[in-house]
């Protein structure tokens, strides 16, 4: 029983020290105690005008490098970009992708020359300007590789192999932007 009769002399005792404490604080001035502010709800921003995001912008282009030997290239070197474009748009990394604040999206401009055989596949590869962005030279680099075998290069072209230059543009600047 003596257990009993100390655990309950415990209890009482706490209890009587938070109805004091209670009470003490019913009686202390404001700044002892400071209440919260009152609630305020969140501030609600009113809907538009605010200028839209650009989308992203990306673009590759194709030119011949050397002798066309007479061969009209024009229509074989736009399907070629087509085709570069779209394989190359599915692998652009989202750094490039996100909408256009701060800080800005990505940009960057990757230059790759490349060669194919006359059966359209490739003979070779190389970075001739990077972007300064890894992720973004990959996916230009593989824009092309994803793109091999090429089509059969024009039946009037008899040299053993053609070079072209792919330039790939990621979001790149509007006339007059400086970009901070």
């Amino acid at each position: 029983m003596k257990i009993r009769s100390t655990t309950m002399k415990n209890f009482i005792a706490v209890i009587l020290a938070f109805v004091a404490l209670v009470a003490t604080a019913q009686t202390r001035s404001p700044l002892a105690f400071p209440m919260p502010p009152k609630y305020s709800p969140p501030q609600v921003i009113p809907p538009g005008p605010y200028p839209p995001s650009p989308p992203p912008e990306f673009n590759v282009t194709v030119i011949l490098q050397g002798d066309s030997q007479g061969a009209n290239f024009a229509p074989y070197l736009e399907q070629l970009r087509q085709t570069i474009d779209k394989n190359w748009n599915k692998l652009i990394p989202d750094v490039a992708r996100q909408p256009l604040k701060e800080p800005l999206k990505e940009r960057g401009t990757t230059s790759i020359q490349f060669a194919f055989l006359p059966d359209g596949k490739i003979a070779g590869l190389k970075i001739v300007s990077a972007s300064g962005d890894v992720w973004l030279d990959k996916a230009a680099w593989e824009g092309i590789t994803t793109s091999n075998p090429f089509p059969e290069l024009p039946f009037n072209f008899h040299g053993p192999n053609i070079e072209l230059l792919g330039t790939f543009h990621y979001n790149p600047p509007k006339q007059g932007e400086v970009r901070r």
